[in-house]
């Protein structure tokens, strides 16, 4: 059997955990197995079922600067102890300079995933670049998601494949039952409802959205903004919330299993982020035949594979982006099935694609 470690945070609802947890899923797990390295105590909700596929799971040192030496040494250790593993797939890609040596001590081949376009620009995102880029000399072969994020982080010599972020298509696909659900469990009557689907931290630029929000409220009062998410940032979004006074347009809803189906119940998608490599929820929105408003800014090419996804310039003042949402209104919602099926953006296909990368590559 083949054994492969990805390398992550933790396995929480974020786009990079459900791409991988939409591979694990569909790839042949008689013949490919995934174990994952964690960097947090805290329990990631896709743990159990993690578990429940075979999966094991194994927790190493907080991924901060000052836990490096630690870092370095539990790699060590665990290497010593497991060393089973022909492939080990970082996409915790700021770390990849500390186990990578590690990896290849035991043989095995080392894979970087890069799943964005920027950084946060502070010491903390310029020390995770840095990092990155000791690592990439050590990476056999290096994925990314957009060749907007390979732009970011390689030299144009540097070779890499696109990995497209597969979805499970067919859960997203328009259901007028499900929408018609969704709004009445929601309270959503006839509002015109937004909904942003991400974690709650500056890369998304959730304060942004809020204001937008407000601008929108200035032409009609009858809106609704949903925010599936958690994150760092929730209580600065809230205290946000309160101080424009949109307590009742904005609904918390936390942590969501069910975001394709909150995706039919809204009349649009809006994330004004700082960066992305390419969003797994640009494709999600997409397969639901729902309008998506994205910075330009954060908008690879590759996530146009339909008409309704839009990057406007972060530039623009939060009025315009109201004027341009609110303009959007009132299309009709088709199913997107035939688009989705060209795009090559079905999990089964990238799944595929690895199944085959892992078999060709065994060492």
């Amino acid at each position: 059997m083949i054994k492969v470690l990805h390398v992550v945070g933790k396995m929480h609802y974020g786009g990079m955990e459900t791409l991988i947890m939409n591979i694990y899923r569909n790839i042949n797990r008689e013949e490919i197995q995934f174990d994952f390295l964690v960097h947090y105590i805290e329990k990631g909700e896709y743990d159990d079922e993690i578990r429940q596929l075979g999966g094991r799971i194994y927790i190493m040192p907080n991924p901060i600067p000052r836990n490096f030496r630690r870092l370095k040494k539990a790699y060590k250790g665990f290497w010593r102890v497991h060393n089973e593993y022909q492939y080990v797939h970082v996409h915790l890609h700021k770390i990849a300079f500390l186990l990578f040596p590690q990896a290849k001590r035991y043989g095995a081949y080392c894979i970087m995933h890069l799943h964005n376009s920027g950084i946060e620009h502070n010491l903390k995102g310029y020390l995770g670049l840095i990092t990155t880029r000791l690592a990439l000399p050590e990476a056999e072969t290096v994925f990314v998601c957009s060749k907007k994020s390979a732009g970011y982080y390689l030299k144009k010599e540097r070779s890499f494949e696109v990995i497209k972020n597969g979805i499970c298509a067919e859960k997203f696909y328009f259901n007028y039952k499900i929408r018609n659900r969704v709004r009445g469990e929601l309270g959503l009557d006839n509002k015109f409802t937004l909904l942003c689907a991400a974690r709650f931290s500056i890369q998304k630029n959730h304060l942004f959205l809020i204001e937008i929000l407000y601008e929108i409220k200035k032409i009609d009062s009858g809106i609704c903004l949903l925010l599936a998410g958690m994150g760092p940032l929730e209580e600065e979004i809230r205290k946000k919330v309160r101080q424009l006074d949109l307590e009742d347009e904005v609904i918390f809803l936390g942590i969501r299993e069910d975001v394709n189906e909150l995706m039919q119940g809204a009349d649009c998608f809006v994330m004004p982020s700082l960066s992305e490599g390419l969003a797994l929820t640009y494709i999600e929105a997409q397969a639901a035949g729902l309008k998506i408003y994205t910075s330009k800014e954060a908008l690879a090419e590759e996530a146009y594979i339909t008409d309704l996804i839009e990057g406007i310039p972060l530039s623009y003042p939060p009025a315009m982006w109201a004027e341009k949402i609110y303009a959007g209104r009132g299309y009709e919602r088709r199913n997107q099935q035939e688009a989705l099926e060209k795009s090559g953006f079905d999990i089964q296909a990238t799944a595929e694609y690895l199944e085959q990368f892992y078999e060709k590559y065994t060492i």
